[in-house]
């Protein structure tokens, strides 16, 4: 909800320069329609540093007040999240 919450072309320019796995994260909380048009722009898009500072900003301001509202726990968020992207410990 707090990425789908912002413009698309903010959440490209926040994400450039991201690992793999963040950019995938955030791509994946678009719907299906959108997710090709959204990896295209991010393929095409160069934004300048300040750009992509302005928009992390925007989206650590939007998860915050996510936050505050009580729509989101950023504990549990951040837990999925590494969970999701360490990798699997082979059974022994």
């Amino acid at each position: 909800e707090g990425v789908r919450k912002l413009q698309p072309d903010s959440v490209i320019t926040a994400i450039s320069g991201s690992t793999t796995k963040i950019k995938e994260a955030a791509i994946m909380c678009f719907p299906e329609k959108s997710r090709s048009a959204l990896v295209s722009s991010l393929k095409t898009k160069t934004p300048e540093l300040e750009e992509i500072k302005q928009a992390r900003k925007l989206f650590t301001v939007s998860m915050r007040d996510m936050a505050d509202a009580g729509r989101l726990d950023l504990k549990d968020v951040n837990s999925k999240f590494s969970k999701r992207n360490t990798p699997t410990e082979a059974a022994a």
